[in-house]
């Protein structure tokens, strides 16, 4: 992937010196004129913005395409994810990348892994949009992991965000998951039954039953 945005930038920048050159010629035949050269450089500022844009764009399209591979072979999406942005440096990108590949990590049961790549990032230099996968997805791998007091921590943390998860169509039902893990870890377990049945109930999605499955035999355990 990043071979082929090397390639848009250097067919840019070939355009520019072009027109640059072109710009040159035509300002030595005519009257020096201040005003063309800088609307000229503005030009190739808002252009090269532009171009940065439309393939981030086109990268954030052809990510979101895989995210159907995520529940039905996150191998299969981990590879696309991989080819889509391994070799591309840009911060954002990477912390996407690693988010991304560790919601794949929690879909096949590799929560050390998932782990490893959530705890690779800053979480002070993560944007508000991808806040909430990148807490819940650590509480939910330090669940399972059995480190409890730490996942704890990730929600008592970022309490008002999981607050506004619960009514997010996107991760509701992974906040209502962690809830019910929450209430178990703390040894309340009238509660987390509480939470459970609530959870099967408002979230029938094949990704939270999936967990809500697990969750029931270790509350019966």
């Amino acid at each position: 992937m990043k071979k082929k945005h090397t390639q848009v930038r250097v067919i840019y920048w070939i355009i520019i010196a072009i027109g640059s050159g072109a710009l040159g010629i035509y300002m030595t035949k005519t009257q020096w004129n201040t005003a063309v050269l800088a609307l000229w450089l503005v030009v190739i500022f808002l252009g090269a913005m532009a171009v940065e844009m439309l393939w981030f764009r086109s990268l954030g399209k052809k990510v979101a395409a895989l995210t159907p591979l995520l529940r039905t072979d996150p191998d299969k999406y981990i590879a696309g994810i991989e080819d889509l942005l391994g070799d591309v440096r840009s911060l954002g990108v990477q912390q996407t990348r690693c988010i991304n590949l560790a919601a794949a990590c929690c879909e096949k049961g590799d929560y050390a892994k998932a782990v490893d790549y959530l705890t690779s990032l800053d979480p002070r230099r993560i944007p508000a949009v991808n806040q909430g996968a990148y807490w819940a997805d650590l509480a939910l791998a330090r669940f399972h992991l059995g480190q409890n007091e730490q996942a704890r921590a990730v929600i008592d943390g970022n309490a008002d965000l999981f607050t506004r998860m619960k009514d997010s169509r996107g991760l509701g039902g992974l906040a209502a998951v962690l809830s019910v893990y929450y209430a178990k870890s703390k040894g309340d377990l009238e509660l987390a039954w509480e939470r459970y049945y609530a959870a099967r109930e408002a979230w029938p999605d094949p990704s939270t039953q999936k967990e809500l499955d697990q969750l029931e035999t270790k509350l019966r355990g």
